[in-house]
């Protein structure tokens, strides 16, 4: 079987603990896509050498300071000619030479606003850092022979800033929802009461201020509908004073294996992001699970939702995210159908199968 060398920051603890992220869920689904063709190897910089083996992978955790170290050591122990490496997101540099390197690009992150993409006070100096960070994210970006990128904004991005893009260059394949998620049962909107679901990081880019603040004024208007926030962050205890747990407020932490369990719970899955977006896994895995999804109109999810089709749609702003959220309050009715078309969305083209064929079908030609 062929060899394919995958880096990142990290990704399994000693004891076995997966890290929660989105980036992690991305190569545990790489790894179940590919295990039956390809030996798969994950590699992570750590403070001591260890080894954990799966069915579909095996993890080493390597002592070394950093990702830059870790590169030379993969390169002068393990790498062979004829494999693959893969980059798990292309904000690693490549410092080795090798013929088959692949990156994966998982969104722009530097489509944030100003204020909250550098805390210095002034304005001019925002926008000049975020000029800056564009042009490193062009520079980087083209050190890559190949990459996988999850959704089309960040190729049209390329092809404004290119002279001449080769395309061949880029593989757009929309990410996907596991399996387990298209089981659920289906959700009625005529009933009285409705679930919202958070499922997001507590950081300031993903919403969750936004969202504890519309909450708590819906939610002194309506009481027809409770709130279940499941993550964990640096903004944990500032959302809490804000929203603070109660009959009608539940706070909770799940794992990605875990997730299919609690969508279960909910009707309305929300994914409120200021920027830095790919083809967002909550919102697929909302859709998969024919659940009403209201999201933000950032990045790649644009290439996942039509508004008011197999979604809702608004602006990263209090007032638009209000609004959206009022009128399924008041009449959820009207949002029947929705979750069903969603639903057939990800059957038909986010699915598992499809996203694991499009990896190797690309995978083959390098």
């Amino acid at each position: 079987m062929k060899q394919i060398h995958l880096l990142y920051y990290n990704f399994i603890s000693k004891d076995n603990v997966i890290s929660i992220g989105g980036i992690e869920t991305y190569i545990q689904l790489l790894a179940l896509a590919l295990y039956q063709k390809y030996n798969l190897s994950i590699y992570f910089p750590s403070s001591e050498d260890y080894v954990i083996r799966s069915n579909t992978y095996t993890a080493y955790g390597i002592k070394c300071k950093d990702i830059n170290e870790l590169q030379l050591i993969i390169k002068g122990n393990y790498l062979n000619k004829e494999d693959v490496v893969i980059f798990a997101t292309d904000q690693i540099t490549p410092k080795i030479n090798h013929q088959k390197i692949i990156g994966i690009q998982h969104g722009i992150y530097w489509d944030l606003p100003s204020s909250l993409y550098r805390k210095n006070k002034h304005r001019i100096t925002r926008s000049l850092y975020k000029l800056y960070d564009n042009f490193k994210n062009f520079r980087r970006s083209n050190k890559y022979s190949k990459l996988v990128c999850v959704d089309y904004n960040f190729l049209n991005w390329k092809r404004t800033l290119s002279a001449e893009l080769n395309e061949d260059n880029y593989k757009v394949i929309l990410n996907c929802a596991s399996n387990s998620f298209y089981s659920l049962l289906p959700i009625d909107l005529n009933e009285k009461k409705l679930t919202i679901l958070f499922p997001r990081r507590f950081v300031e880019l993903r919403g969750c201020l936004l969202f504890a603040n519309v909450s708590r004024h819906l939610m002194q208007k309506f009481n027809n509908f409770q709130i279940i926030i499941a993550g964990e962050g640096p903004l944990e205890n500032e959302i809490k004073n804000i929203l603070p747990p109660n009959e009608r407020v539940q706070y909770t932490k799940t794992e990605y294996s875990k997730m299919p369990a609690l969508i279960q719970q909910a009707d309305i899955i929300i994914v409120p992001s200021l920027g830095s977006e790919g083809s967002s896994l909550s919102v697929i895995e909302g859709m998969a699970a024919g659940r009403l999804v209201i999201a933000t109109n950032i990045g790649g999810i644009n290439n996942l939702i039509l508004d008011n089709f197999n979604g809702l749609l608004c602006s990263p702003t209090y007032n638009s995210l209000y609004n959206v959220l009022e009128k399924v309050i008041s009449n959820p009715t009207k949002f029947v159908q929705i979750p069903s078309n969603a639903k057939i969305t990800a059957e038909s083209s986010l699915n598992f199968t499809n996203w694991s064929n499009q990896w190797i079908e690309f995978l083959d030609t390098i």
